[in-house]
């Protein structure tokens, strides 16, 4: 796998429509890019223990904790969408870093409950990126860097993409807050059910 390979996987990791997007919808609906930007760092703090897992876990756990941990994964985002349709409307008088700490927290939670992501770097990236390792270390850090240089700058976009929408009156902010908390309880079901 070439760096441009791995750059072109994160671009699509971060335009791709899951839970963690619609999170991202919602804080930037409710925050602005002020408030949210940060967040499109979220796969870098919490792929870290996610990747080590998984490439100790490929030939050490039976495939059924996968299955549990999709619905764990399933009730915390039922969680996240039934308090993110709760507070549409309501204004947090918490401080802005209490408040960015809390949500970046539930963003690596989203991140850390997503089997996806354990697919993903069992089958995807973490193959290639062992195998480039064992040739030339540099070679498999280039391709972990493209990635998540790519990740971070897609999610960045559409952050900003998503956060125009904070201009929006509040009665639209919180509509369109309930829509993204409605998508997240769909990629719950998914989740559980797909």
């Amino acid at each position: 796998m070439q760096w441009w390979e791995s750059f072109g996987l994160g671009l699509s990791a971060a335009l791709m429509p899951g839970a963690l997007q619609a999170f991202f919808f919602a804080q930037a609906v409710q925050r602005g890019w002020r408030g949210a930007w940060y967040l499109a760092f979220t796969p870098v703090v919490s792929d870290g223990p996610v990747v080590a897992f998984t490439l100790w876990a490929l030939g050490r756990l039976p495939t059924a904790w996968l299955a549990g941990l999709r619905w764990v994964g399933a009730a915390f985002l039922l969680w996240v969408a039934w308090r993110l349709w709760h507070t549409a409307t309501a204004t947090t008088a918490a401080s802005a870093s209490t408040a960015q700490v809390r949500t970046l927290a539930q963003a690596v939670s989203i991140n850390w409950l997503n089997p996806n992501v354990y697919i993903f770097w069992a089958t995807v990236l973490g193959p290639p990126v062992l195998a480039a390792w064992r040739m030339e270390p540099w070679a498999g850090v280039r391709l972990v860097a493209a990635f998540y240089a790519a990740i971070v700058a897609g999610s960045l976009a559409v952050l900003f993409v998503f956060s125009r929408a904070h201009g929006l009156a509040p009665a639209w902010r919180a509509r369109l807050t309930r829509l993204s908390a409605g998508l997240m309880a769909l990629f719950a079901a998914l989740l559980a059910f797909g």
